[in-house]
């Protein structure tokens, strides 16, 4: 696995694609094709009422991180999404409108090419004993969402020290699906982290 991470002081502010939001991206992979990208990481910032942007072709996993909640409504149905930490999951091609309950929330967005890629967003609260988490992926990202944690990613890597919003990123240097156990603990109190892992897609395992 490669090991890099990133801190929350680098992300890359830029509007949505419709031009009504704004959101601070992680990671973009490849970088190259910002366009057509196999799969994506970032904190959005929701508000104002307004539509999301579409994005035919992808998956996507929003999770509420700070504010209290918004309602989705995702091609005419309503979903309230008042809880932190609540990962949900929906089709990027969806027609879909967001109206924060009380103030402006943040969100992480995790989104895959769904014919490359499949994701799941499992959100941890540790503590100071910590936790192993073995995992099989092409890409895995341990994002730190409150309070302070180390994490190692693979066997071999030194721990990392993450504050809040901070990530640290482990990819395949492959890109193929790796066996990898993550260690996660608090540095202070008990913390919270998303742990991201980024697979082929069903199709791409046959």
């Amino acid at each position: 696995m490669r090991i890099i991470v990133v801190r929350a002081a680098g992300h890359r502010a830029m509007p949505w694609r419709n031009g009504l939001g704004t959101t601070r991206e992680i990671a973009v992979r490849p970088e190259a094709a910002p366009d057509r990208f196999a799969w994506r990481a970032s904190i959005a910032t929701v508000d104002q009422a307004c539509a999301f942007s579409a994005f035919p072709g992808y998956d996507r996993i929003i999770t509420v991180i700070d504010g209290n909640g918004m309602t989705l409504r995702i091609d005419g149905a309503e979903h309230r999404l008042d809880r932190r930490y609540v990962p949900f999951a929906f089709r990027g091609e969806a027609a879909v409108t967001c109206t924060p309950l009380d103030g402006a929330i943040h969100d992480l967005n995790i989104m895959v090419d769904r014919s490359r890629h499949e994701a799941s967003v499992v959100p941890l609260s540790v503590g100071g004993d910590g936790e192993v988490r073995n995992t099989r992926a092409v890409a895995i990202l341990v994002v730190c969402l409150g309070g302070s944690v180390h994490v190692r990613i693979g066997p071999d890597a030194p721990a990392v020290a993450l504050g809040r919003w901070d990530t640290a990123i482990g990819e395949s240097r492959t890109q193929r699906p790796t066996a990898c156990p993550v260690e996660i603990g608090a540095i202070t109190g008990r913390s919270v982290v998303a742990l991201v892992t980024i697979g082929p897609a069903a199709a791409e395992r046959r």
